[in-house]
């Protein structure tokens, strides 16, 4: 097996002589159905997929359980713009404490902080897009 051969195996892509893994792909909901009843796990992992896809750092706290209360879910960077957001199922509920610092962080003016949802993803990948 050639060189070429083993890193398209696992997932290069190669370009003028250069080697470039591609982004994992973002889980889609196959339905409308499906993004209605989707889990914020799962929306974490298509954030995460789309924040990849698009250049973006991104950040999600692995076990929040001895943080502060109310932090946002993921963070994301490109090396000019902050954004904070927290994840919810398209019918979940902030706490107090993540209304507290929403509002905070929405008010700095230089960070973007707000709430995304499944049906949102439309919007987070257009967002995540611009970015670039």
């Amino acid at each position: 097996m050639t060189w070429e051969e083993r890193l398209a195996q696992e997932g290069y892509v190669i370009r003028e002589r250069f080697a470039t893994r591609q982004p994992p792909q973002p889980l889609r909901p196959k339905d409308a159905e499906a993004a209605e009843t989707m889990p914020e796990g799962t929306l974490l992992s298509e954030v995460r997929a789309l924040a990849k896809r698009y250049s973006w750092e991104f950040y999600h706290t692995f076990d929040s359980r001895r943080s502060e209360y109310g932090w946002p879910d993921c963070a994301l960077c490109d090396g000019t713009t902050l954004l904070l957001y927290e994840l919810k199922t398209n019918t979940g509920k902030l706490t107090m404490e993540q209304q507290r610092w929403l509002s905070l962080l929405e008010h700095c003016g230089t960070i973007e902080a707000g709430i995304w949802r499944p049906r949102d993803l439309p919007q987070i990948e257009q967002r995540l897009r611009k970015g670039r």
